[in-house]
């Protein structure tokens, strides 16, 4: 899902670097990685199910005092049915149990749907912090959003 998600929103990027990015990103290691965090309570996986098939998924962490939302996937045909709002409601909820009062993510300068989501979920361009990805300066966008109101 996360290649095919990968494919679709980054064009400019070879199938074979993507494919090599994918694996090392969601490889045996870096989930377990992962799964020990969520046991652990640090992080949530939250899936999505139709008819036994995962649609979607949503990856959110605690870091320090703040969160992550690390990945949100959705199939390519059910984009825009309301999986990837509610997956990510579901995050936000984890986290505000955690007491987190903002959270961020990085989004693709290329990823228009992406970055077009998540302004309208109420996220915040933060310029100065965006930062490289392997293939071009600048490309990732952070975006932030905060979840609770200062005291």
């Amino acid at each position: 899902m996360a290649l095919e998600g990968w494919l679709f929103a980054y064009k400019h990027i070879s199938k074979k670097d993507l494919k090599k990015l994918v694996d090392q990103y969601y490889s045996s290691a870096a989930l377990e990685n992962c799964l020990k965090k969520t046991r652990a309570g640090k992080n949530a996986f939250i899936l999505s199910f139709e008819n036994q098939k995962l649609i979607g998924f949503c990856h959110v962490a605690k870091k320090g005092n703040q969160g992550e939302l690390c990945k949100l996937y959705i199939e390519l045909n059910r984009i825009k049915k309301g999986i990837g709002s509610k997956l990510l409601s579901k995050g936000e909820q984890f986290l505000k149990k955690k007491s987190v009062k903002k959270y961020f993510t990085f989004v693709n300068k290329h990823n228009k749907i992406g970055i077009k989501f998540y302004l309208q979920k109420g996220f915040n361009r933060v310029l100065k912090k965006d930062k490289d990805d392997e293939f071009e300066p600048k490309a990732l966008l952070y975006m932030e959003k905060r979840l609770m109101q200062k005291n």
